[in-house]
């Protein structure tokens, strides 16, 4: 399993000037987020039984998700999945 990380600044609240990154912000205010999935992965969309390719990466505030592009019927389709949704092309069945 690949795990690419980044660093994201924390949530600060406060007014606009508060939405921007400091050039002084310490590392106790940011935290690493870990994708199981890179772009450009081939992974098996569990529920339409399907292969698809991941190309985008996301972080909300209700988890993890992944950007799926994937061919049905002469279309591409592309639709944002959460984790649990997709598995890497090695562990599908």
């Amino acid at each position: 399993m690949a795990i690419a990380t980044h660093q994201l600044p924390r949530a600060r609240e406060g007014g606009e000037e508060d939405k921007q990154v400091s050039d002084d912000m310490k590392p106790a205010d940011a935290h690493v987020v870990r994708f199981r999935h890179l772009l450009g992965d081939e992974v098996w969309l569990v529920d339409i039984q399907r292969n698809g390719r991941v190309n985008g990466l996301c972080v909300r505030q209700w988890g993890i998700t992944y950007s799926v592009v994937w061919w049905a019927d002469c279309k591409r389709h592309e639709e944002w999945v959460y984790e649990w949704e997709i598995e890497s092309k090695s562990q599908s069945k």
